[in-house]
């Protein structure tokens, strides 16, 4: 069963990351954390990595086809559940309002 839900886990992941390289040229940098361990140490490991954005599948949102979108480098901390659909427009608002 859990390696079920780390296959759909996967695919959910690959739809999101689909929508980036159709949506937002160039095509960015993905790296997807398949290590394990407590969130807090997952949320470490992608601001270590340099990552922008972290795309955050876990149970509840695979339960309703949704997506976590944390902005990493924002100037206040930034989160919203949004669906699926709705990934590429939601990072690139928030990125928006960040700046503004």
């Amino acid at each position: 069963e859990e390696e079920e839900e780390d296959v759909e886990e996967e695919q959910v992941l690959a739809d999101v990351v689909l929508q980036f390289y159709e949506e937002v040229p160039p095509p960015p940098t993905v790296l997807v954390d398949h290590a394990g361990g407590s969130f807090g140490k997952q949320m470490q490991r992608a601001d270590k990595a340099g990552a922008d954005v972290a795309l955050i599948v876990g149970e509840e949102e695979m339960a309703e086809g949704s997506v976590t979108v944390r902005l990493l480098r924002a100037s206040e901390p930034t989160q919203q559940r949004v669906p699926l659909e709705a990934v590429v427009a939601t990072v690139e608002r928030l990125a928006t309002e960040d700046v503004s």
